[in-house]
C-alpha cells in the first residue's frame, strides 16, 4: 500500500510511467519513515519532508539505508530558512504550492504523519492537547494528496468529539480508514494509527476548506485573552445516524482500551517480579523482518567513499580498456567523416546540442561530487563545487554531462546562472543504468531513465545548489529543422555566421544557451541499420551480415549499441573548432540530401507499383 500503491480499483499503479514515485513526510522527523521508503525505492523516490526546524528537524547525515539526495525537506513561507510549524496556515499553504511545483499540479501518492510531543504529567488529556496537531495533519495531507493516493497518520486516544469528527471527515473522503495499532507500538500507550487508502478527489477541496477555516479559528483562539475553543466539529446526531461508524469507532475504543489495561498489569507483574521474561516479543520481530522483506542485522554506518575508489569500482563493471573511452571526447566530427561516408544511415543516430564545457560526473554522496573535464588533457577529478557548481547526487553515481551558463530575465534584467545538463547516465546509485535484467538499455530508454531522475533530485527550495537539466535527444535525419529552430533570424541562409541559441522551454523562466556543438550518438551497433521501407515509409531493422530485414527491433536487443561500441562510433562537433571543423550548412546540405534520396527512392517505387497496377 505505501511502497506500491493501487488506483482504488486496483487495476493498475497510481505511480504514472513517466512519474517517480512521490510521497511526503510530515512532522516526522528525524524522519525513519522516509528514510525506509528510500530504501525501498530508492532514487526512483522523491521525498518531501515538513518537520519543525530545530531538534525535531530531519537528520538526513543519518539516512544510511536510502539517497538522501532525493529527499526535500521545506519548511514553509521561508522555504528552507522557515520554521516548519504546520499550525500555521500560510505554512500549509506554502508546502502546497511546493509540492503542486514539483509534481506539476498532480500531488503526492502517499503521505505519512507522525506528529507528537511530550505531555510529561498530562498523559490523560494527551488527545485534548494534540487536537490542533491532529487537524492539521490530516488539512496537509488533504492539501498535497493527489486523488486516488493514501495517508497513515499517528494518534492517540479518539474519545472527544473534536477528534472523533476530524476521523468522520477522512471516512467520507477516502474510500476506506481503518484504526490501527501496529506491533510495534508500545503495548500499553495509547497510541495508533488512522490508515486512510484512497482520496476521493470530488470531496477533498470541502472538506479541505471546511478543516482550513477550523484551524484559523483555532489559531485566532490561542492569541484571544478569552479562553474560547473549538469542542465539536460534526454534530452528534450525524456521527450517531452512521451507525456503522459509529460502531467501528466505539468497538475499535473498547478493544484498544482493553489491551491497554492488560498490558499494564503485565508491566506492574514485570516489574514485581524481575525473573519473568517474554519470548514473544523476539518471535514477533523475526516475523515482522521477514514479512517485510528487511535483513535482520544492525545498521551500519558506512564507510567514507573515496572517489578513486568508486572510480576503480565502476569502470571495473564497465569493462576492461572502458576508462581511456570515457574520460575523452568521441571523435571529433571533421569533413572527412562525411567525405569517407562514415555516416550511413540517418536513423542509427541521436544528436545531444553541446552547450558548455565536457565533463564526467562521479559522485560520493551528498555534495561530494567530483568532475572530470573531458577535453583537458590533465585528466583529474577535482571537486565540482570548487567551480561555483554545487550539485548533490547519490553516492555511485557516473554521468556524462556538461557545466552551462545560463541567460534569463527576472523580470528586470538579464542574468547569468549556473546549471548541469546531463548527456547519459552510466550508474545512477549503483544501479547500473546500462543494463535491466541482463539486457542492455537503449540509448533513447536511459534518457527516460534520466527525465525520472530530474524529477527526483532537483531542490527548488536549495537556492545553493545548482539546477540539473536533462539534454533533449534529437533525431540526426531532422537536425537540418532544428538548426533552423536555433537561429536566431529564423532562417538557415546565413547560418556559417550566425551563433545558435537554445531555449529552455520546459523551465518557467526559459533560459538561453549559446549552442556550442552537437554530440552525435550511434545507438545502433553492426551488423544492425535502421532503414526506411521504400514500399510501406516505415523503418525497419536490416541486417547487413545476413542480409535479413525485420519491422520491429530485434528481441534478443543484439541491436543495440553497447556503451563501447557507441562512444567508438559516435562524433564529437566543437563548432569552434579550427582543424578541419565541418561547416553548419555543408552538415546540412548532408541531412538534406540524405533525406531527399530516400524520398526519392520512395517516389520511383510508388511510380513502379502504379505501373504494375495498371498492367
Amino acid at each position: 500500500m505505501f511502497t506500491d500503491p493501487k488506483t482504488p480499483n486496483n487495476q493498475r499503479s497510481l505511480v504514472q510511467p513517466d512519474e517517480p514515485f512521490y510521497f511526503a513526510d510530515i512532522c516526522a522527523g528525524p524522519g525513519g519513515f522516509s528514510e525506509y521508503i528510500l530504501w525501498k525505492k530508492q532514487w526512483h523516490a522523491k521525498g518531501f519532508g515538513f518537520t519543525l526546524k530545530g531538534k525535531s528537524d530531519f537528520t538526513l547525515h543519518k539516512f544510511l539505508a536510502g539517497p538522501p539526495e532525493t529527499f526535500d525537506p521545506y519548511y514553509g513561507v521561508k522555504d528552507i530558512d522557515g520554521d516548519g510549524d504546520i499550525f500555521k496556515s500560510e505554512n500549509i499553504d506554502a508546502l502546497q504550492n511546493y509540492v503542486n511545483k514539483c509534481t506539476k499540479n498532480s500531488g503526492v501518492h502517499i503521505v505519512m504523519a507522525d506528529g507528537g510531543f511530550s505531555v510529561e504529567g498530562q498523559e490523560n488529556i494527551q488527545e485534548i492537547l494534540s487536537k490542533q496537531l491532529y487537524l492539521c495533519q490530516f488539512l496537509t495531507a488533504l492539501s498535497i494528496l493527489r486523488p486516488g493516493g493514501h495517508f497513515v497518520c499517528k494518534l492517540f486516544d479518539l474519545f472527544t468529539p473534536f477528534s472523533v469528527g476530524l476521523v468522520y471527515l477522512m471516512y467520507r473522503t477516502f474510500n476506506q480508514i481503518s484504526i490501527h495499532k501496529p506491533v510495534t507500538s508500545r503495548p500499553a500507550n495509547s497510541e495508533r494509527y488512522i490508515i486512510c487508502k484512497g482520496l476521493r478527489g470530488d470531496i477533498r477541496d470541502i472538506v479541505r476548506t471546511y478543516m482550513y477555516e477550523i484551524n484559523g479559528l483555532q489559531n485566532k483562539y490561542r492569541v484571544d485573552n478569552e479562553p474560547n475553543d473549538i469542542e465539536s466539529i460534526v454534530p452528534m446526531n450525524i456521527l450517531k445516524e452512521n451507525e456503522g461508524f459509529y460502531e467501528y469507532i466505539r468497538n475499535s475504543n473498547n478493544q484498544l482500551g482493553e489491551s491497554q489495561i492488560k498490558n499494564l498489569k503485565k508491566i506492574r507483574a514485570f516489574v514485581s517480579n524481575a525473573s519473568l521474561k517474554d519470548y514473544r516479543q523476539n518471535e514477533i520481530r523475526t516475523q515482522c523482518l521477514q514479512l517485510w522483506d528487511i535483513p535482520n542485522e544492525p545498521r551500519q554506518k558506512p564507510k567514507r567513499l573515496m572517489y578513486n575508489d568508486i572510480q576503480n569500482e565502476l569502470f571495473y563493471q564497465l569493462g576492461n580498456g572502458i576508462e581511456n573511452i570515457l574520460c575523452n571526447i568521441p571523435n571529433f566530427f571533421k569533413n572527412s567523416v562525411l567525405e569517407q561516408h562514415q555516416i550511413h544511415s540517418l536513423f542509427d543516430y541521436r544528436c545531444t546540442l553541446s552547450l558548455g564545457e565536457p565533463v564526467l560526473l562521479l559522485s560520493c554522496g551528498r555534495s561530494s561530487v567530483f568532475a572530470l573535464e573531458l577535453k583537458n588533457k590533465d585528466k583529474r577529478w577535482t571537486l565540482l563545487e570548487r567551480s561555483s557548481f554545487k550539485i548533490e547526487l547519490p553516492p555511485r553515481t557516473l554521468l556524462l554531462a556538461e557545466r552551462v551558463q545560463e541567460q534569463f530575465n527576472d523580470g528586470r534584467t538579464n542574468r547569468k546562472r549556473s546549471a548541469i545538463y546531463i548527456i547519459d547516465a552510466y550508474f545512477i546509485a549503483n544501479e547500473n543504468i546500462l543494463f535491466q535484467n541482463g539486457r542492455p538499455i537503449v540509448f533513447m530508454d536511459r534518457y527516460r531513465s534520466l527525465k525520472l531522475f530530474e524529477k527526483t533530485i532537483n531542490k527548488p527550495a536549495r537556492l545553493d545548489l545548482t539546477p540539473i537539466r536533462i539534454h533533449e535527444q534529437l533525431r540526426l535525419e531532422q537536425m537540418d529543422v532544428q538548426f533552423e529552430k536555433l537561429c536566431t533570424s529564423g532562417s538557415l541562409n546565413q547560418i556559417d555566421s550566425e551563433r545558435l541559441w537554445f531555449t529552455n522551454h520546459e523551465i518557467e523562466s526559459k533560459p538561453s544557451v549559446e549552442v556550442r556543438g552537437l554530440w552525435i550518438f550511434k545507438f545502433v551497433q553492426h551488423p544492425w541499420t535502421i532503414l526506411l521501407s521504400k514500399s510501406h515509409q516505415s523503418k525497419y531493422f536490416h541486417n547487413q551480415i545476413n542480409r535479413t530485414s525485420i519491422p520491429a527491433a530485434p528481441s534478443d536487443s543484439s541491436h543495440v549499441a553497447s556503451l563501447r561500441s557507441m562512444l567508438e562510433n559516435s562524433f564529437y562537433w566543437d563548432f569552434n573548432s579550427r582543424d578541419d571543423s565541418v561547416q553548419k550548412s555543408t552538415f546540412i546540405s548532408f541531412i538534406q540530401e540524405k533525406n531527399h534520396n530516400i524520398q526519392s527512392q520512395q517516389r520511383v517505387t510508388h511510380q513502379r507499383t502504379a505501373n504494375n497496377g495498371n498492367n
